[in-house]
């Protein structure tokens, strides 16, 4: 899988017209504090090189990464654009809504061995929890689709043979952990948190 290097886009003009002059007047968008970076061309887009370029250091430790995983507005607008310079493909998952046209609450490449969780912060947990029980419900539904469209009958996937969380990038806290625990269902699920502002990659807006 060939990955781009951040920075390859540097000179290109922006697709929105755009006056850095304005810059205090953007900053006023409406647009809650944690994502206000993401609706600045500029700064949106030296994070996103950000975080690819930490996306290549976590998957030198973590090489059964093959997806990104996202869930609600601030996740999902900033896994598009890492999804195009990465070339790893997406898992979104959505919040139900009714209007929806689309009934599935996963969209995505489910096939993965394991996925990166991208998010702005983490606060309870529940946003990693939700994005991991979806995508192992989703691909067992799958599963179970395709074998039931052969006559097969429905069987129960063993939890391993599922997509595996095996990290969540975080773009809006500085904050690294080996060793974080979740409770998924009564069962402990460690996942490593890595920041794009580690201090070898720290920017300043």
């Amino acid at each position: 899988m060939t990955m781009l290097s951040p920075g390859k886009y540097e000179g290109t003009k922006p697709f929105v017209r755009y006056d850095p002059s304005e810059r205090d007047l953007c900053r006023r968008f409406h647009a809650p504090n944690h994502t206000a970076k993401n609706f600045i061309p500029e700064d949106f887009r030296v994070l996103v090189d950000m975080m690819a370029a930490k996306i290549r250091e976590i998957i030198k430790k973590h090489p059964e990464i093959e997806a990104l995983a996202s869930c609600g507005h601030s996740g999902l607008m900033m896994m598009g654009a890492l999804s195009y310079v990465t070339g790893l493909p997406q898992i979104a998952v959505r919040k139900p809504h009714p209007s929806d046209h689309d009934k599935k609450l996963v969209n995505g490449w489910l096939g993965c061995k394991g996925f990166l969780i991208i998010d702005d912060f983490v606060s309870s947990g529940q946003t990693i929890m939700k994005i991991t029980k979806d995508i192992q419900k989703s691909a067992t539904a799958e599963i179970n689709a395709e074998r039931t469209s052969k006559g097969l009958k429905e069987i129960d996937i063993p939890v391993e043979d599922l997509p595996q969380p095996i990290a969540c990038l975080l773009y809006n806290e500085d904050w690294n952990s080996e060793h974080t625990v979740y409770d998924l269902d009564g069962k402990c699920l460690e996942i490593p948190s890595y920041s794009a502002l580690s201090e070898d990659l720290e920017v300043k807006f």
